[in-house]
């Protein structure tokens, strides 16, 4: 495994992230397919990670190596961008997804015919959660579009799995960032984006994430995402400056102990993503290859 050279200026940094993309191990692997990263360089203390994930798996989908279960089983603390376990981030997220405006989702569409596709579509995906759906903001009905779109007899979700071994082994649980830090960019998308976030969540198929996650390929993954028109607008804000600050915000945890984080894989990935964002701030990034 070759490992990431730390580099400190910030053209440096530029040519790091494009050398990132082409360095592979000996065996010819692309040394970023990995959703596990290790952190080092926080003066003597044991290394901390990054674990990339996807939400909606199926238990036969899920990947579980050594090497993850060592890396939590030795941290000191769990962090996610938002613990959607503590009751009260859950409560405030529930609000932050109301809709608070007039507009109805019919108001989105230039055309009765073009909203009466849309909405079979949507009827059939939500099934009886729809008449919920027509309570909530657009972004917040794409991300319940997405909990249909791997249907599975037996559901796996990282987030569950990793909470049950910090409560089963005391670790405590934080979060990155306050509802409305992680609410904040999604409330202020222009109208049309907000159409073209139902529409693209309507339509995207889980397989394609499902063959990149299988490959452990966060880039593609984050490029996946960013490849949405109504994200495209917004990429730099979504992915880069909020990388940056949560990256800063986990410097003096990463520095003070091992910690494991767990994020969006395609807010981990890339350029833009909080593995990059962590090496410029200073620490050494490994890949953990499987």
């Amino acid at each position: 495994m070759k490992k990431i050279i730390l580099v400190t200026s910030a053209v440096c940094c530029l040519l790091f992230a494009n050398q990132l993309q082409a360095q592979t191990t000996d065996e010819g692997e692309q040394i970023e397919n990995a959703i596990l990263w290790k952190i080092t360089g926080s003066g003597g203390i044991a290394p901390s990670y990054v674990f990339a994930t996807i939400s909606n798996l199926c238990e036969e989908q899920k990947i579980i190596t050594d090497g993850i279960q060592e890396a939590i089983y030795d941290s000191q603390e769990l962090i996610f961008d938002l613990d959607k376990s503590d009751p009260e981030i859950k409560k405030a997220l529930d609000a932050a997804k109301q809709s608070n405006s007039r507009k109805t989702l019919k108001g989105y569409f230039a055309s009765e015919l073009e909203f009466k596709e849309f909405n079979k579509k949507l009827m059939l995906k939500l099934g009886e959660d729809y008449a919920n759906a027509l309570e909530l903001k657009p972004w917040a009905i794409a991300d319940l579009i997405a909990t249909k779109n791997n249907v599975c007899e037996k559901p796996f979700n990282y987030d569950d799995y990793f909470l049950t071994i910090a409560k089963d082994n005391a670790i405590p649980v934080s979060s990155l960032e306050t509802v409305k830090e992680h609410t904040s960019l999604l409330d202020k998308l222009s109208e049309n984006n907000e159409k073209q976030i139902l529409l693209e969540a309507l339509n995207t198929e889980a397989k394609p994430m499902l063959k990149l996650f299988a490959k452990q390929d966060i880039r593609s993954l984050a490029a996946l995402k960013g490849a949405k028109p109504g994200y495209k607008e917004n990429l730099n804000d979504y992915f880069y400056y909020r990388n940056k600050k949560l990256a800063a915000g986990l410097k003096e945890k990463i520095s003070a102990k091992p910690v494991f984080i767990v994020i969006d894989a395609a807010s981990a990935g890339g350029e833009n993503g909080l593995i990059f964002a962590l090496l410029q701030e200073g620490f050494g990034i490994e890949p953990v290859i499987r």
